[in-house]
C-alpha cells in the first residue's frame, strides 16, 4: 500500500508541476472548502506537492516508515492491515489541516498542498511501534525515535505559534498526534508494548550513538 501511496502521490504531484489549474482546482484552499463546499480539497491536497523537493521529502520518510507500519498493521489485523494502513494515511491528510480550515475559513488568499500531515501520522506512528530505534541526523547524530519525536512535537507547536516560514506546521503536529492516536484506538495494547520497551531500553538507551 506504501508503494501504491506514493505512484500515486507522484503522479498527481508531477501533473500539478506543469498545470497550474490542477493546483488551483484541488489544493487546500479553506475559503473555498468552508463557502463553497469544495470539501474534496481537504483529501486531494494531500497529493499535491509544490515542487519537486517537496515530493521527494515528503516521499522518502513514507518510503522509509511506511513498510514498517504497515507490517505493523499486517500483524494486528491481518490481511486487512494494508486497507487499515490506507485508512490512517487518508484520514491523517484530512485531520491534521482541520485546525487550518478553522484558522483560515474566511482568508481567500490562503493556499496549501502537501502529504505532510500525513507523513508525520506515518512516522509518529512508527516511534509508537519502535520508541527506541536510532533515528539518525545527516551528519551522524543519532536518537532513540522517542526524544527525535518529542523534539519534533514541540518545535512544531513552536513554529505553528511563529508562524513565519509559510510551512503549515500545525498539519505536522495534528498529523503526529493523529497517528499515535489511530494505533492506539485499533490496538491499545501498543501503548503497554511502547511502556515496556522504553523500560527495557534503561538509561543507556536514550545515549546518542550508532
Amino acid at each position: 500500500m506504501t508503494i501504491y501511496l506514493m505512484l500515486i502521490t507522484g503522479a498527481f504531484s508531477i501533473l500539478g508541476f506543469s498545470r497550474a489549474r490542477i493546483i488551483a482546482r484541488f489544493d487546500f484552499n479553506p475559503s473555498r472548502i468552508v463557502h463553497k463546499r469544495e470539501v474534496y480539497r481537504l483529501l486531494s491536497s494531500g497529493f499535491l506537492h509544490a515542487d519537486w523537493l517537496h515530493l521527494a521529502l515528503n516521499m522518502f520518510v513514507l518510503f522509509n516508515f511506511g513498510p514498517l507500519v504497515e507490517s505493523h498493521y499486517t500483524d494486528i489485523a491481518g490481511e486487512k492491515g494494508p486497507y487499515l494502513f490506507l485508512i490512517m494515511y487518508c484520514t491523517a491528510i484530512v485531520a491534521s489541516i482541520l485546525p487550518t480550515l478553522n484558522k483560515h475559513k474566511n482568508n481567500s488568499y490562503y493556499h496549501g498542498l502537501g502529504a505532510s500531515g500525513a507523513v508525520s501520522a506515518v512516522l509518529f506512528s512508527s516511534v509508537l511501534f519502535r520508541p527506541m530505534d536510532k533515528l539518525c541526523f545527516i551528519f551522524g547524530l543519532c536518537l532513540p525515535g522517542i526524544l527525535m519525536g518529542a523534539g519534533y512535537l514541540l518545535y512544531s507547536y513552536y513554529a505553528a505559534r511563529k508562524s513565519q516560514d509559510h510551512i503549515n506546521h500545525d498539519a505536522h503536529f495534528w498529523g503526529a498526534l493523529y497517528g499515535i492516536l489511530f494505533s492506539l484506538a485499533i490496538h491499545p495494547a501498543i501503548g503497554l508494548n511502547f511502556l515496556n520497551q522504553i523500560q527495557a531500553a534503561g538509561w543507556s538507551g536514550f545515549l546518542p550513538g550508532h
